[in-house]
This record gives C-alpha cells, structure tokens and sequence, in this order.
C-alpha cells in the first residue's frame, strides 16, 4: 500500500486518478508476452547517498539475503512426502493489457527454488494450486471456489490482480489465509484511500478524475500543473498517456510522484523512447537496482531456477518470491501435525520482521492501522528516474 509522506514545503498535491466505474479497474498490463520487461533491463547502480543525506548502507541496512536462514529450511525436500499446497491466484490469459504472466513464471520457479535448496515446508514439497483471473470480475468466484474446494490449500498468495480480488475473497471469507503482497484492484485500494491517507499527512489535497478509457488527458495534466507536486495516479494504459500530455503541455519542472505500475512498462511506451523522469514510491525493491543487497540476492538465485532476465526484472515477479517465502517461513515454525490454515493465520497476527524484497520490518499483529487489522506494512522506498536505465535513490524505508 502506498502511503504519502512528505515535508511540510509540498502543501498542495493534485492527483490525476483514473476514474473507475463498477469493477473496471483504471490499470492493466502492458503485454501478455513476458518480454514486457521495465526499460532499463541492467539493473543498475545508485548514489552512495540520498537525496535526503541518508547513506545507502543505511537504507538497505536489513535486507533479507539468506534465504535458508530467513524460512529456516535448507536442503531437497523429500518428494516421497505428502505436498504443501499454496494457492496461487493471478490476472492472466485475458486480454494483453491485462495479463501478467511474469508473476507467475516467477511463482513457478519459487517453488523449484524452495523444494530443491530451502528444504520445502519441513521436509514436504511445495506445489502450486494455480488459478487465473482473465480480467473478468466473476473468475475470482471461480478462484474463490477452487481455492476452498482443493483438498489441503494451506495458505493462497495473490500475484497481481487488477479484478476479482472481493469476489474471491467473498467466497474464501476468511478460512484460507491469503498473502497479497501489492495489489492492482479496487477491492483493496481506492482513490479515496489515497486522498485521505494525503490529507492525513497535512496535505491539501485536488482530486482530478477521468475515465478509464480517456486517450487526451492534456486537460487533466494542465489543472495538475497548477499544484506544487503532482501525484499521476495511473496505471499501465494511461501512464503513458499522462506523460504525453504532460511533456506536450511543457511540464518538466515540478515533482511528480506516482505509483509503482508505470515503470513497469518497457520506455518505448512513453514518449521518446523512455521512461518519464518521475519519482515512484515502491512497496518492494526497486528491482532495477542491484546496489540494493536483497535486489542481488535474489537475482543471483532465481535465475538459476528458469526464470528470464526479463521476468527476472519485472516487479511483480519480486512480488511472487518474497511472498512465497514469507509463507513458507510461516508454515515452517508451525509444527507440521498442527499445520493448518488457522495456525498459519494465527501466526501470522503474531508476525513482526523482514520481508524477501519489502520492507526490513513489517507488523502483521493489527496494531499498524487499528482500522484495518489485515494491514501489514505502509512502508515505502523513494527513488526518481534519471533516464537511460538509471534509478536515484531518495529515501530508503520510510513510512
């Protein structure tokens, strides 16, 4: 979840969101072929310090880099053993813009990784029970059922849904614990969310809607300008129409911060052939920069289990590894004859402490937002594009 935090200097904030109506979800995917990979396909390299003075050493001080150690396993996993089933829900197959098969390819190789090196679930192999979400809001139903009709699903970690999350987790209601590490749908992030989460922070706040189907937003980026920092709300369709927009209306000059969907986009679907030069605030690693230990980490050992650089390198890919993980840490300090959803739900009420690819220290006991008991993390890392592939870090975690 995205939080907005800021010094009191950038008191006003427009927000161009799309405008969403019934489900339709204001973002989708850029391509259904995993060779939608960010811009900049090298990770790279960033400052030694922050904008805001702090060292680098600092900011990634807690980066979770020993998988064995973090879920407490190590070895094969005996394949003569009964499986560890985890649900596996993601928005795929549908149309090209809303299809993410890089979590997925990414969800796979998790798995290869856990059962053949972290020693699976005590000893149990992992496996997957895969359903897909082809952006039609009633498949959650059908994910929903699957789920709770497959014999022994433990635990269900989304990949990136854009739809059908309140479907699913209507007819789940509760009985399976389910790990969403980032989502895309409304079910769980709104506008509202944001706005009032800014005014929170002492902000006054300008809402701009538009549809969802909008091509020229010069309009909206126009009365955006007028604030003193610009928050492009978008998603993967019209991030790229925002940034036209804004580069033809002349706007280059004030910061602009915006969710991270739209640098998962390739450049060449900006103007110009890159990436606007926006500031993102990330939920997880910005996996475009291996100066971050946890980054390299994990790219040192997933490829290693099939997955491409390119998939490698798409952020909800890093979404499906940490939250795999996080779940087998789970069920591995649950003694095995006790391993059940409930227990697994129940310690995870009790869970403060680092995330494979998130935040160094995430709280799972309810306290974070009384308001939202099921909330485990506001945290998050701030970085600017510079061009060409390079990312400045501005802050590390921070909520």
């Amino acid at each position: 979840m995205m939080r907005l935090t800021g010094t009191r200097r950038w008191g006003a904030i427009a927000f161009a969101a799309c405008m969403v109506t019934g489900l339709a979800a204001c973002s989708s995917a850029s391509s259904s072929s995993s060779s939608s990979a960010p811009a900049a396909t090298s990770p790279s390299a960033v400052p030694s310090t922050t904008s805001a003075g702090t060292s680098a050493s600092t900011a990634y001080a807690g980066a979770v880099t020993n998988y064995p150690q973090y879920v407490g396993g190590s070895g094969a996993a005996n394949s003569s053993l009964s499986p560890v089933t985890i649900g596996w829900v993601e928005e795929q197959n549908g149309p090209p813009n809303e299809s993410f098969p890089q979590a997925t390819a990414a969800a796979e190789a998790t798995v290869k990784y856990i059962n053949s090196t972290l020693g699976g679930v005590h000893g149990h192999p992992v496996k997957l029970s895969q359903c897909y979400i082809a952006a039609v809001e009633a498949q959650g139903t059908t994910c929903g059922d699957q789920m709770v009709n497959t014999k022994g699903v433990e635990a269900i970690v989304e990949g990136i849904d854009a739809v059908g999350n309140a479907s699913m987790y209507g007819v789940v209601n509760g009985t399976i614990p389910t790990l969403v590490g980032v989502s895309a749908d409304s079910a769980d992030n709104t506008g509202k969310n944001i706005e009032a989460s800014a005014k929170a922070s002492g902000f006054t706040v300008t809402m701009i809607p538009y549809s969802a189907t909008a091509t020229d937003l010069v309009a909206q980026a126009t009365q955006m300008e007028q604030a003193q920092i610009q928050v492009p709300d978008c998603g993967f369709v019209d991030c790229p129409e925002m940034a036209k927009a804004m580069s033809e209306i002349g706007d280059t000059t004030k910061p602009a911060l915006s969710v991270p969907l739209w640098n998962s986009l390739p450049g060449a679907a900006y103007p110009g052939g890159d990436l606007p030069h926006w500031m993102v605030g990330e939920a997880t690693a910005n996996l475009e920069t291996q100066a971050d230990p946890g980054v390299a980490a994990y790219y040192k050992t997933i490829e290693s289990y099939g997955l491409s650089a390119a998939d490698t390198a798409n952020a909800f890919s890093g979404v499906a590894f940490g939250s795999l993980l996080f779940a087998v840490k789970i069920m591995n300090e649950i003694p095995f004859a006790s391993l059940s959803p409930s227990a697994i739900t129940a310690k995870i009420k009790s869970y403060i402490g680092p995330l494979p690819l998130g935040p160094t220290a995430i709280n799972c006991t309810g306290t974070l937002y009384p308001a939202d008991t099921n909330s485990c993390s506001d945290y998050d890392q701030f970085y600017q594009y510079a061009g060409k592939g390079q990312w400045n870090l501005l802050e590390g975690w921070t909520n």
